[in-house]
């Protein structure tokens, strides 16, 4: 004869059918992706990859697939003129040596583009790689330390000196000249405005009238008087100061020796 036997399977198939849904929300989820995410296992082949991958490091479409090895990767792109030889066997050499802890690094493309690549350990051995385009970020960083090498240039040359408080009315910036001018009762960076004008009193560089006048009228935590102020110091020479409200909440003081 025979028998039959029947299981019930419902919560088996359930959990195929949300396997299945889960795997169908990540590969959408990698496709629409804007960075690059590329998942390497422990003998550095290709698990997974999204679209934006190949697109960032300049690769066309489907170049690449599973079971590929990061260092088959590294050659095709050489072979498009993406990098050098030379330095793609250095890549794949570091990669292939370094996987196990996490590193950032950046390449520029030949049109231009720069990439940010960050390399991150997996449980099992493998690595997480992780492109994104930075170039306006890279360019925006460019502009940002070129204006401030002119700004620094240019508060070197001034004759005039410059000092800027913050917010917090600590000092955050000055220059040489303001160091000159002031020499013998310079100012310190993170000084407040308070501590400096009551060490300018022990030194005697101000009276505590003048003391109260700088706090009062020229500092005053409701707006700064921007009129200029005559001070003669008392090794002799003449200064004059101005005082104007800056856009954070802090200020800038501008003095001149007008001795002659």
């Amino acid at each position: 004869g025979f028998f039959t036997c029947a299981a019930d399977v419902t919560t088996l198939v359930r959990a195929e059918a949300e396997a299945s849904g889960r795997a169908r929300q990540l590969e959408s989820v990698l496709s629409r992706l804007h960075g690059g995410v590329a998942l390497f296992d422990p003998e550095m082949r290709l698990s997974l990859s999204n679209p934006a991958y190949e697109t960032l490091i300049g690769l066309p479409t489907a170049s690449i697939r599973p079971g590929h090895t990061h260092r088959e990767v590294i050659e095709l792109l050489a072979s498009r003129g993406e990098i050098a030889a030379d330095e793609g066997a250095l890549i794949s050499a570091r990669m292939e040596g370094g996987r196990h802890r996490a590193a950032t690094r950046l390449r520029q493309r030949p049109g231009g583009e720069v990439l940010r690549f960050e390399t991150q350990p997996m449980p099992d051995g493998g690595c997480l790689i992780e492109v994104d385009d930075i170039t306006a970020l890279k360019q925006a960083e460019d502009d940002a330390r070129r204006r401030a090498a002119m700004l620094d240039a240019v508060l070197a040359a001034l004759p005039h000196g410059v000092c800027v408080f913050g917010p917090d009315r600590r000092v955050s910036l000055f220059n040489d000249a303001h160091a000159r001018i002031m020499h013998g009762s310079a100012v310190q960076l993170g000084e407040t405005l308070e501590d400096l004008v009551a060490r300018r009193v022990a030194e005697g560089e101000f009276t505590p009238a003048q003391a109260q006048a700088v706090l009062d009228r020229q500092f005053a935590r409701d707006g700064v008087d921007g009129r200029p102020v005559l001070h003669q110091r008392p090794n002799g020479t003449v200064i004059e100061a101005r005082t104007a409200r800056l856009p954070d909440g802090g200020h800038i003081s501008v003095i001149t020796d007008v001795t002659a």
